[in-house]
């Protein structure tokens, strides 16, 4: 990425969406996202979607990720860049951007979008033989505003969220077929291991 990078937007359904990229300004393309610095490399890249699009790109310098605000219905696809890798390229479905892909990675893409850009490669555990997920959301854990734990409960542990003393109901907005349980935590009370129990995914829990 040596060049400046352009974008138009366009609005569907009333949300604004990248509509395509360029490397040159004109009529359309006249928000500049990215401008070249002589003195330093990108070192990842950061799309931000829904279902139907991408709505922001960041590109970022530092070894790490990014600060944003979670947004409702907006899930995050980071690319890191390696020495060498420098060609994006984007798939649209005519009207916006879809996806954003390095060049060198022939259109391969990821499975799994985030609540927050990362930076790094991470590790996930599965538990149970099952397709990788399409949705990750973060949890933070023995942070000093949390007041307990509640955990979704349907067949088997489907979400986990940490409470605080201000919390956001909106978690709880989800279908009813399950159960929630609720673990307050007493003063100074940490989390200092997850277990796993159970030997299939019909007798599993996370402890």
């Amino acid at each position: 990425m040596s060049q400046r990078i352009w974008a138009h937007f366009t609005t569907f359904e009333g949300v604004d969406y990248i509509a395509s990229l360029s490397n040159a300004a004109d009529d359309l393309h006249t928000k500049l996202i990215f401008e070249p610095d002589a003195f330093r490399s990108s070192r990842s890249v950061h799309t931000a979607e829904n279902h139907l699009g991408v709505r922001k790109i960041i590109f970022h310098y530092s070894k790490t990720s990014p600060e944003v605000e979670q947004g409702e219905e907006l899930w995050w696809r980071s690319i890191h860049l390696l020495k060498g890798q420098t060609g994006l390229v984007v798939q649209s479905d005519g009207l916006k951007v879809r996806h954003v892909l390095l060049a060198e990675e022939n259109n391969r893409l990821g499975p799994t979008r985030w609540a927050k850009p990362l930076f790094g490669q991470v590790r996930l555990v599965r538990l149970e033989e099952a397709p990788m997920p399409t949705r990750m959301a973060s949890l933070l854990l023995n942070d000093s505003r949390t007041i307990g734990y509640a955990f979704y409960w349907n067949t088997r542990l489907v979400s986990m969220h940490a409470v605080t003393s201000e919390p956001d109901l909106s978690i709880y907005d989800r279908d009813h077929d399950g159960i929630w349980t609720y673990f307050p935590l007493l003063e100074r009370e940490l989390i200092t291991e997850i277990w796993l129990r159970g030997q299939t995914k019909w007798d599993m829990a996370l402890i």
